[in-house]
Protein backbone atom coordinates (compact mmCIF):
# COMPACT_ATOMS: atom_id res chain seq x y z
CA UNK A 1 0.00 0.00 0.00
CA UNK A 2 1.49 3.47 -0.55
CA UNK A 3 0.05 6.88 1.30
CA UNK A 4 -0.24 9.46 -0.88
CA UNK A 5 1.10 12.30 1.36
CA UNK A 6 -0.51 15.29 0.37
CA UNK A 7 -3.95 13.56 0.49
CA UNK A 8 -3.12 13.83 4.81
CA UNK A 9 -6.09 15.72 6.38
CA UNK A 10 -6.43 16.07 10.28
CA UNK A 11 -10.06 16.57 10.91
CA UNK A 12 -9.59 15.72 15.22
CA UNK A 13 -10.92 18.90 16.07
CA UNK A 14 -14.53 18.10 14.83
CA UNK A 15 -13.96 14.82 16.73
CA UNK A 16 -12.65 16.26 20.09
CA UNK A 17 -15.47 19.32 19.76
CA UNK A 18 -18.14 16.67 20.27
CA UNK A 19 -16.09 14.36 23.12
CA UNK A 20 -15.84 18.01 25.13
CA UNK A 21 -19.40 17.02 26.38
CA UNK A 22 -18.30 13.67 27.76
CA UNK A 23 -16.14 15.63 29.95
CA UNK A 24 -16.77 15.28 33.80
CA UNK A 25 -14.39 14.97 36.94
CA UNK A 26 -11.31 13.90 35.54
CA UNK A 27 -12.97 12.14 32.94
CA UNK A 28 -11.18 13.44 29.28
CA UNK A 29 -12.04 11.72 26.42
CA UNK A 30 -10.25 12.55 23.16
CA UNK A 31 -9.83 11.28 19.67
CA UNK A 32 -8.15 11.29 16.37
CA UNK A 33 -9.85 11.57 13.36
CA UNK A 34 -7.48 11.46 9.80
CA UNK A 35 -8.18 11.12 6.60
CA UNK A 36 -6.21 9.72 3.66
CA UNK A 37 -5.74 8.75 0.20
CA UNK A 38 -3.77 5.20 -1.14
CA UNK A 39 -3.08 3.41 -3.98
CA UNK A 40 -2.53 -0.38 -3.73
CA UNK A 41 -3.45 -3.37 -1.60
CA UNK A 42 -5.53 -2.97 1.06
CA UNK A 43 -4.93 -5.86 2.58
CA UNK A 44 -0.98 -4.61 2.99
CA UNK A 45 -1.52 -1.89 5.32
CA UNK A 46 1.23 -2.10 7.96
CA UNK A 47 1.98 -0.34 10.54
CA UNK A 48 4.72 1.43 9.08
CA UNK A 49 1.50 3.07 6.71
CA UNK A 50 0.40 4.54 9.79
CA UNK A 51 3.34 5.68 10.84
CA UNK A 52 3.90 7.37 7.79
CA UNK A 53 0.91 9.30 8.25
CA UNK A 54 1.59 10.34 11.78
CA UNK A 55 4.97 11.53 11.40
CA UNK A 56 3.46 13.73 8.14
CA UNK A 57 0.95 15.24 10.88
CA UNK A 58 3.92 15.59 13.31
CA UNK A 59 6.15 17.53 11.23
CA UNK A 60 3.58 19.89 10.47
CA UNK A 61 2.95 20.38 14.23
CA UNK A 62 -0.56 18.98 14.23
CA UNK A 63 0.82 15.77 16.78
CA UNK A 64 3.58 17.31 18.64
CA UNK A 65 3.63 14.11 21.09
CA UNK A 66 3.94 11.81 18.13
CA UNK A 67 7.63 12.40 17.17
CA UNK A 68 9.43 9.18 16.79
CA UNK A 69 8.23 5.99 14.80
CA UNK A 70 8.51 3.73 17.45
CA UNK A 71 5.49 5.55 19.54
CA UNK A 72 3.16 4.08 17.63
CA UNK A 73 2.99 -0.15 18.01
CA UNK A 74 0.43 -3.01 18.22
CA UNK A 75 -0.84 -5.14 15.84
CA UNK A 76 -3.29 -4.69 12.85
CA UNK A 77 -6.42 -6.89 13.16
CA UNK A 78 -8.79 -7.40 9.94
CA UNK A 79 -11.72 -7.31 11.81
CA UNK A 80 -15.56 -7.20 10.91
CA UNK A 81 -17.49 -3.43 10.61
CA UNK A 82 -19.94 -4.50 12.76
CA UNK A 83 -18.55 -5.64 15.22
CA UNK A 84 -16.23 -2.26 15.08
CA UNK A 85 -19.57 -0.47 15.21
CA UNK A 86 -20.45 -2.60 18.25
CA UNK A 87 -17.16 -1.19 20.59
CA UNK A 88 -17.21 2.31 19.56
CA UNK A 89 -21.04 2.63 20.34
CA UNK A 90 -20.52 1.20 23.95
CA UNK A 91 -17.33 3.66 24.22
CA UNK A 92 -20.14 6.28 23.70
CA UNK A 93 -22.29 4.89 26.20
CA UNK A 94 -19.92 5.59 29.36
CA UNK A 95 -19.98 9.01 31.83
CA UNK A 96 -17.82 10.09 34.54
CA UNK A 97 -19.32 9.52 37.79
CA UNK A 98 -20.08 12.95 39.62
CA UNK A 99 -17.13 11.93 42.17
CA UNK A 100 -14.58 11.62 39.50
CA UNK A 101 -12.73 8.27 38.28
CA UNK A 102 -11.27 6.34 40.77
CA UNK A 103 -9.40 3.22 38.78
CA UNK A 104 -10.67 1.27 35.63
CA UNK A 105 -11.05 -1.99 37.86
CA UNK A 106 -13.32 0.06 39.72
CA UNK A 107 -15.47 0.86 36.81
CA UNK A 108 -16.65 3.88 38.24
CA UNK A 109 -18.17 4.86 34.97
CA UNK A 110 -21.41 5.85 34.89
CA UNK A 111 -23.65 4.89 31.59
CA UNK A 112 -25.77 7.24 30.31
CA UNK A 113 -29.38 7.02 29.37
CA UNK A 114 -30.90 5.47 26.39
CA UNK A 115 -32.08 8.53 24.96
CA UNK A 116 -28.67 10.57 25.87
CA UNK A 117 -26.64 7.26 23.94
CA UNK A 118 -28.78 7.62 20.86
CA UNK A 119 -28.07 11.20 20.76
CA UNK A 120 -24.89 10.40 21.17
CA UNK A 121 -24.20 7.84 18.27
CA UNK A 122 -26.62 9.79 16.43
CA UNK A 123 -23.85 12.63 16.64
CA UNK A 124 -20.89 10.75 16.56
CA UNK A 125 -21.76 8.71 13.02
CA UNK A 126 -22.58 11.55 11.58
CA UNK A 127 -19.46 13.23 11.86
CA UNK A 128 -17.73 10.49 10.71
CA UNK A 129 -20.15 9.72 7.64
CA UNK A 130 -19.63 13.73 6.92
CA UNK A 131 -15.81 12.47 6.36
CA UNK A 132 -15.84 8.95 5.30
CA UNK A 133 -18.51 6.71 2.97
CA UNK A 134 -19.96 4.04 5.00
CA UNK A 135 -20.02 1.30 5.42
CA UNK A 136 -16.54 0.30 4.64
CA UNK A 137 -14.75 -2.42 2.52
CA UNK A 138 -12.28 -3.08 4.85
CA UNK A 139 -11.65 -2.66 8.98
CA UNK A 140 -8.41 -3.47 11.14
CA UNK A 141 -8.37 -2.88 14.91
CA UNK A 142 -5.33 -2.00 15.92
CA UNK A 143 -4.05 -3.22 19.23
CA UNK A 144 -1.21 -1.60 20.93
CA UNK A 145 0.24 -1.78 24.63
CA UNK A 146 1.29 1.09 26.48
CA UNK A 147 3.65 2.91 25.53
CA UNK A 148 2.54 3.04 22.02
CA UNK A 149 0.41 6.09 21.12
CA UNK A 150 -2.81 4.56 20.71
CA UNK A 151 -2.57 2.61 24.17
CA UNK A 152 -3.07 6.13 26.31
CA UNK A 153 -6.38 5.73 27.24
CA UNK A 154 -6.98 4.15 30.62
CA UNK A 155 -10.80 3.43 31.05
CA UNK A 156 -11.62 3.05 27.27
CA UNK A 157 -10.04 3.24 23.95
CA UNK A 158 -10.40 1.73 20.40
CA UNK A 159 -8.65 2.52 17.10
CA UNK A 160 -9.69 1.27 13.62
CA UNK A 161 -8.33 2.06 10.19
CA UNK A 162 -11.11 1.80 7.80
CA UNK A 163 -10.29 1.53 4.07
CA UNK A 164 -12.59 1.90 0.66
CA UNK A 165 -11.79 2.64 -2.61
CA UNK A 166 -8.37 4.52 -2.07
CA UNK A 167 -9.77 6.20 0.45
CA UNK A 168 -8.75 5.62 4.53
CA UNK A 169 -9.74 6.57 8.11
CA UNK A 170 -7.89 6.16 11.18
CA UNK A 171 -10.42 6.78 13.95
CA UNK A 172 -9.24 6.86 17.55
CA UNK A 173 -10.63 7.71 20.41
CA UNK A 174 -9.99 7.03 24.35
CA UNK A 175 -10.56 8.35 27.88
CA UNK A 176 -8.28 8.74 30.90
CA UNK A 177 -8.25 10.71 34.12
Amino acid sequence: MNILINSIIDKSEELNYFFKQFHGGNYVVYGDLILFDYEGDEKKINLQDIRIIYMRLSSENSFDSVSKEDAIEGEMILTDWTNAVEEIDKALRYAPKDEGWQAAEDMSLDIVTDSEHENRKKTFWKIIQNNFELPPQYVYRLDSDYPSYFSMYVMWGFCYIILKDGKGLILYAGASD
